[in-house]
Protein backbone atom coordinates (compact mmCIF):
# COMPACT_ATOMS: atom_id res chain seq x y z
CA UNK A 1 0.00 0.00 0.00
CA UNK A 2 1.36 3.19 -1.26
CA UNK A 3 2.12 5.93 1.98
CA UNK A 4 0.93 3.85 4.42
CA UNK A 5 3.57 0.53 5.00
CA UNK A 6 3.68 0.11 9.05
CA UNK A 7 2.03 1.25 12.09
CA UNK A 8 3.95 4.14 12.41
CA UNK A 9 2.62 5.40 8.69
CA UNK A 10 -1.08 4.29 9.80
CA UNK A 11 -0.92 6.65 13.32
CA UNK A 12 0.35 9.20 11.47
CA UNK A 13 -2.75 8.82 9.22
CA UNK A 14 -5.24 8.70 12.13
CA UNK A 15 -3.66 11.98 13.54
CA UNK A 16 -3.69 13.37 10.31
CA UNK A 17 -7.57 12.11 10.48
CA UNK A 18 -7.82 13.75 13.78
CA UNK A 19 -6.42 17.36 13.29
CA UNK A 20 -8.43 17.48 9.70
CA UNK A 21 -10.99 17.20 11.39
CA UNK A 22 -10.53 19.59 14.37
CA UNK A 23 -9.58 22.38 12.23
CA UNK A 24 -12.56 21.71 9.49
CA UNK A 25 -10.14 21.76 6.83
CA UNK A 26 -12.40 20.43 4.10
CA UNK A 27 -10.03 20.51 1.33
CA UNK A 28 -7.50 18.30 3.25
CA UNK A 29 -9.95 15.92 4.12
CA UNK A 30 -11.36 15.55 0.49
CA UNK A 31 -7.69 14.45 -0.59
CA UNK A 32 -7.20 11.05 0.91
CA UNK A 33 -10.46 9.88 -0.61
CA UNK A 34 -10.76 8.31 -4.60
CA UNK A 35 -12.61 10.09 -7.06
CA UNK A 36 -14.80 6.97 -6.82
CA UNK A 37 -14.96 6.23 -2.90
CA UNK A 38 -17.78 5.62 -0.68
CA UNK A 39 -18.42 7.34 2.92
CA UNK A 40 -21.07 5.10 5.46
CA UNK A 41 -21.83 6.88 8.38
CA UNK A 42 -24.03 4.93 11.42
CA UNK A 43 -25.46 7.10 13.97
CA UNK A 44 -26.96 5.33 16.63
CA UNK A 45 -28.18 2.83 14.27
CA UNK A 46 -29.19 5.56 11.32
CA UNK A 47 -27.02 4.86 8.06
CA UNK A 48 -26.15 7.20 5.76
CA UNK A 49 -24.24 6.28 2.54
CA UNK A 50 -22.26 8.74 0.28
CA UNK A 51 -20.56 7.74 -3.14
CA UNK A 52 -18.00 9.57 -4.71
CA UNK A 53 -16.07 13.30 -3.88
CA UNK A 54 -18.96 15.69 -4.79
CA UNK A 55 -21.07 13.42 -2.52
CA UNK A 56 -18.34 13.02 0.10
CA UNK A 57 -17.87 16.94 -0.12
CA UNK A 58 -21.12 18.06 0.65
CA UNK A 59 -21.24 15.44 3.53
CA UNK A 60 -18.34 16.61 5.20
CA UNK A 61 -19.37 20.10 4.75
CA UNK A 62 -22.63 19.51 6.73
CA UNK A 63 -20.90 17.98 9.38
CA UNK A 64 -18.23 20.77 9.69
CA UNK A 65 -21.55 23.13 9.51
CA UNK A 66 -23.58 21.40 12.30
CA UNK A 67 -20.90 20.48 14.30
CA UNK A 68 -18.70 23.41 14.71
CA UNK A 69 -17.23 23.03 18.28
CA UNK A 70 -17.41 19.02 18.00
CA UNK A 71 -14.02 17.66 18.59
CA UNK A 72 -12.58 14.22 18.47
CA UNK A 73 -9.43 12.12 19.84
CA UNK A 74 -8.61 9.57 18.19
CA UNK A 75 -6.31 6.56 18.77
CA UNK A 76 -5.34 3.94 15.84
CA UNK A 77 -6.87 0.20 17.12
CA UNK A 78 -5.41 -1.95 14.37
CA UNK A 79 -3.60 -1.57 11.11
CA UNK A 80 -2.70 -4.17 8.01
CA UNK A 81 -1.33 -2.90 5.10
CA UNK A 82 -3.12 -5.30 3.04
CA UNK A 83 -6.80 -4.28 4.39
CA UNK A 84 -6.48 -0.97 6.20
CA UNK A 85 -6.69 0.95 8.96
CA UNK A 86 -8.79 0.96 12.08
CA UNK A 87 -9.28 3.46 15.08
CA UNK A 88 -12.05 4.96 17.89
CA UNK A 89 -12.28 8.21 18.77
CA UNK A 90 -13.99 10.26 21.49
CA UNK A 91 -15.64 13.24 20.60
CA UNK A 92 -16.24 16.37 22.63
CA UNK A 93 -18.76 19.62 22.25
CA UNK A 94 -17.60 22.68 24.72
CA UNK A 95 -14.68 20.67 26.78
CA UNK A 96 -17.69 17.83 27.71
CA UNK A 97 -17.65 14.53 26.07
CA UNK A 98 -20.46 13.68 23.44
CA UNK A 99 -19.65 10.64 21.91
CA UNK A 100 -17.83 7.96 20.87
CA UNK A 101 -17.16 6.19 17.29
CA UNK A 102 -15.05 4.12 15.34
CA UNK A 103 -14.02 4.75 11.51
CA UNK A 104 -12.52 1.53 9.10
CA UNK A 105 -10.47 3.07 6.38
CA UNK A 106 -10.17 0.65 3.64
CA UNK A 107 -7.42 2.23 1.28
CA UNK A 108 -6.36 1.25 -2.07
CA UNK A 109 -3.02 0.17 -3.30
CA UNK A 110 -2.60 4.22 -4.46
CA UNK A 111 -2.76 4.74 -0.89
CA UNK A 112 -6.22 6.30 -1.21
CA UNK A 113 -9.40 5.74 0.82
CA UNK A 114 -11.73 4.01 -1.35
CA UNK A 115 -14.46 3.14 1.40
CA UNK A 116 -14.50 4.78 4.72
CA UNK A 117 -16.97 3.48 7.35
CA UNK A 118 -18.13 5.63 10.48
CA UNK A 119 -19.86 4.27 13.77
CA UNK A 120 -20.78 6.54 15.80
CA UNK A 121 -23.01 6.42 19.27
CA UNK A 122 -24.03 9.92 20.00
CA UNK A 123 -24.72 9.48 23.66
CA UNK A 124 -22.40 6.37 25.68
CA UNK A 125 -24.06 5.27 29.42
CA UNK A 126 -23.37 2.64 31.36
CA UNK A 127 -25.39 0.01 31.50
CA UNK A 128 -26.15 -0.41 35.46
CA UNK A 129 -27.53 3.47 35.72
CA UNK A 130 -30.67 4.90 35.74
CA UNK A 131 -30.66 6.89 32.17
CA UNK A 132 -28.27 3.43 30.47
CA UNK A 133 -30.97 1.06 31.22
CA UNK A 134 -33.63 3.34 29.83
CA UNK A 135 -31.75 3.81 26.98
CA UNK A 136 -31.85 -0.34 26.76
CA UNK A 137 -34.87 -0.25 27.05
CA UNK A 138 -36.01 1.76 24.63
CA UNK A 139 -33.72 0.37 22.11
CA UNK A 140 -34.26 -3.09 22.61
CA UNK A 141 -37.74 -3.16 24.61
CA UNK A 142 -38.41 -6.89 23.59
CA UNK A 143 -34.85 -7.68 25.54
CA UNK A 144 -34.46 -5.46 27.90
CA UNK A 145 -36.36 -7.64 30.93
CA UNK A 146 -34.53 -11.12 30.12
CA UNK A 147 -31.39 -9.18 29.85
CA UNK A 148 -31.99 -7.38 33.30
CA UNK A 149 -32.83 -10.98 34.92
CA UNK A 150 -30.10 -12.91 33.23
CA UNK A 151 -27.31 -9.89 34.45
CA UNK A 152 -29.06 -10.58 37.40
CA UNK A 153 -28.57 -14.53 37.78
CA UNK A 154 -25.02 -14.12 36.65
CA UNK A 155 -24.27 -11.43 38.83
CA UNK A 156 -22.71 -9.05 36.26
Amino acid sequence: MKGITDRSDAERFVKGAQDVFNEKDLDAAMSVYTEAAEVVMVTDGVIDTFRGKDAIYRCWKAVYTIFPEFRLTKTLSFFDPEVGIFNEWDGSMYGKKASYGQDLWFLGQDGLVHRHKLITFSQILPSEGFRGSLQWVRAHPRYALSTLLVRKKLGI
